[in-house]
């Protein structure tokens, strides 16, 4: 199972565009963690109306706090980091899934926002993509961070 977290502040603008492109995933063994991150605008709102889990930070704490909140909360294998302002495409999940599932070789996918071809992510009405940078699995040996149970990490940013 692949844990998709989600920090959001004052999203309402994108968070929607995101969670459907969630929701249209050609893979779907996955779930969504959403968390809010001190919004004032109509972003709970918005978000309660998609299937996902949905947690509050009572005041604006930054992104990796809700980053590391929503891992807390992870119950995949894989944890996969978007953004609200962040669209996948439809077999985005499937190909984080099977190439890190296919060998241990590798720990991580780290996505940079680029204007190269042959992404798997984009932005509504814009031309940039994304790429995949493979990070090695150097040890095999988990650390104490709670992350134990999730071996692998994909992020956009």
């Amino acid at each position: 199972m692949i844990s998709i977290i989600i920090p959001v502040h004052d999203g309402e603008a994108t968070i929607a565009h995101c969670l459907q492109s969630i929701m249209d995933s050609s893979f779907k063994d996955y779930e969504v963690i959403v968390v809010d991150d001190g919004s004032c605008d109509s972003t709970i709102d918005i978000v309660k109306t998609f299937t996902c889990q949905l947690y509050s930070l009572e005041t604006a704490k930054g992104a990796a706090t809700a980053r590391n909140f929503g891992a807390s909360r992870a119950k995949g294998k894989i944890l996969f980091f978007t953004d609200s302002d962040i669209i996948i495409k439809r077999d985005t999940l499937e190909k984080v899934c099977d190439v890190l599932t296919a060998t241990s070789e590798y720990q991580a996918v780290i996505v940079p926002i680029q204007n190269i071809p042959g992404s798997l992510i984009s932005f509504p009405g814009s031309k940039i993509i994304a790429i995949i940078l493979l990070i090695k699995n150097h040890t095999k040996k988990r650390s104490h961070s709670g992350l134990d149970a999730a071996p692998y990490i994909v992020m956009f940013f």
